[in-house]
């Protein structure tokens, strides 16, 4: 089975997985690389599903979702702001929580804040 390539191709991206969905939040634009290992990831890890997250400069503050079942991708709501290479992201209450992450505006500088998702209204919150 061939899936889908991902829209906009990422690397270092904030994944995690619930009910059937990959989230993947973030990460710098134009990695080919990483499309191989995500599709198959999905297929072996998960069956129905993939949320990716679009782009300042060429980090990524994207959220979009792939459905493995119809091979489609849909864009969701974008990160308050682009990172990428951080702590990971992971699901608390029902919430997706991506933690720290790089991002180059100004310049390269790490943070060690949060931005949490809700599915249920599409928006994200610091």
């Amino acid at each position: 089975m061939t899936l889908s390539h991902l829209p906009r191709p990422v690397t270092g991206p904030f994944v995690a997985a619930r009910n059937g969905i990959v989230y993947v939040a973030g990460g710098l634009a134009g990695a080919n690389d990483i499309v191989a290992s995500l599709q198959e990831s999905t297929r072996i890890v998960l069956q129905p599903a993939v949320q990716l997250a679009g782009a300042k400069d060429d980090v990524i503050t994207f959220l979009q979702a792939y459905e493995v079942a119809t091979d489609r991708w849909t864009q969701l709501a974008p990160m308050p702001e682009p990172r990428f290479d951080g702590c990971g992201a992971q699901w608390v209450g029902g919430l997706l929580v991506v933690m720290g992450g790089w991002t180059y505006i100004p310049e390269a500088l790490p943070h060690n804040d949060a931005f949490v998702y809700d599915p249920a209204g599409g928006v994200w919150r610091r």
